[in-house]
């Protein structure tokens, strides 16, 4: 008894190929976005940083409690 067939672990890898391949295109639409907000002047690039590490820190500790069972 095993742990999967090859079939298995291609439709795995397929499956995060698909995942990272999204996630990239996200990247690449949030950078357009926000390059776009700083260039017409609706933000600046130091409060788009501090936005951004603000959010970034409040939810990857919602992360990590998540992981550590300690979320809802």
């Amino acid at each position: 008894m095993g742990y999967g067939d090859d079939n298995d672990f291609q439709k795995v890898g397929k499956y995060m190929g698909n995942i990272g391949a999204q996630a990239k295109t996200n990247t690449v639409y949030i950078k357009a976005i926000t390059d776009l907000l700083v260039e017409k002047q609706i933000i600046t690039k130091e409060e788009l940083d501090s936005r951004f590490n603000s959010i970034y820190e409040e939810e990857s500790d919602k992360i990590i409690e998540f992981f550590k069972g300690e979320s809802n």
